[in-house]
């Protein structure tokens, strides 16, 4: 990702909470609008640069660390929800990179509740510091 994205500074100078990730996904998306041609065709607009989305999935969390993930995304000196970006450094390439959530944090918890995990998603909107591997 790190090759496509620009440099970027942070809203709130934190790290995401250091919890435990069973997996992720990494997607690219652009946003666009579809209409729908007289001769039943489509027409297709890009309204978006491409943009990624990491796609982070919980196992079931204690509730210490439920507490600190609810206090990151609600605090407004922090995430404050989908406002402010912050810090997340990638499990696997080992760049730091700086986000958004993406995600309805309550919905997404609530839907887990009943699965045991849950996922939230992240907008990816630059690199804030590069692997030294």
């Amino acid at each position: 990702m790190v090759d496509y994205l620009p440099y970027k500074e942070p809203d709130y100078d934190a790290e995401f909470p250091d919890l435990p990730v069973e997996s992720l996904s990494e997607n690219i998306d652009i946003e666009c609008k579809i209409i729908e041609t007289e001769d039943n065709g489509e027409e297709r607009i890009a309204m978006s640069e491409p943009f990624f989305i990491v796609t982070l999935n919980f196992p079931q969390l204690n509730k210490n660390q439920i507490a600190m993930l609810f206090d990151f995304y609600f605090n407004e000196n922090k995430a404050n929800g989908k406002i402010n970006s912050f810090k997340w450094t990638h499990p696997t390439d080992g760049c730091t990179y700086v986000v958004r959530f993406d995600t309805d944090l309550e919905s997404s918890f609530k839907k887990g509740f009943y699965t045991d995990s849950f996922s939230i998603d992240l907008r990816v909107l630059g690199w804030y510091k590069l692997s030294l591997d």
